[in-house]
């Protein structure tokens, strides 16, 4: 009798409590065994938990360039009334990324050819759900202080 044995590679690490827990290439979030630190240059989940949404956005992932995934920080849920799968990336270049899962990797292949067309000095959020369209994070806190004055 032989056996089989296939790792599934890390794709990221879930924060919870001041531990990382893996996130496997297959969508499945180990609950056990917790690492003080994250290993390597895989990004950071936050809000996920094991289910469709997780093996949603792991297959997404598991669809982008290296380069692309390289450049990711950290991945926040962050479901909106119109939008349960809407999540926000924070990128190691200092850039925000607004997007839904279902169309994440189609549009997160573009994230190279999107920041080469900023200036260096410009930062801010990269907002990939209906179309593709950039705002600096002067102009987005102008916004808000603008609609915080309304209400």
């Amino acid at each position: 009798m032989r056996v089989r044995i296939t790792e599934n590679k890390t794709i990221g690490y879930q924060e919870k409590n001041g531990q990382y827990f893996d996130i496997l290439e297959t969508g499945k979030l180990l609950t056990t065994q917790p690492k003080q630190f994250p290993i390597g240059n895989n990004p950071i989940f936050s809000g996920f938990k094991n289910g469709q949404v997780l093996k949603d956005m792991v297959a997404q992932l598991n669809q982008l360039p290296e380069g692309v995934l390289l450049s990711i920080s950290e991945i926040h849920s962050a479901p909106t009334k119109s939008d349960d799968e809407h999540i926000r990336l924070y990128m190691n270049d200092g850039n925000e990324v607004s997007a839904t899962i279902s169309t994440f990797a189609e549009k997160m292949v573009h994230y190279p050819s999107i920041v080469a067309q900023l200036k260096d000095d410009q930062k801010g959020i990269i907002d990939l759900e209906i179309g593709s369209y950039f705002r600096t994070y002067l102009k987005d806190k102008e916004e808000n202080a603008a609609s915080q004055k309304k209400n």
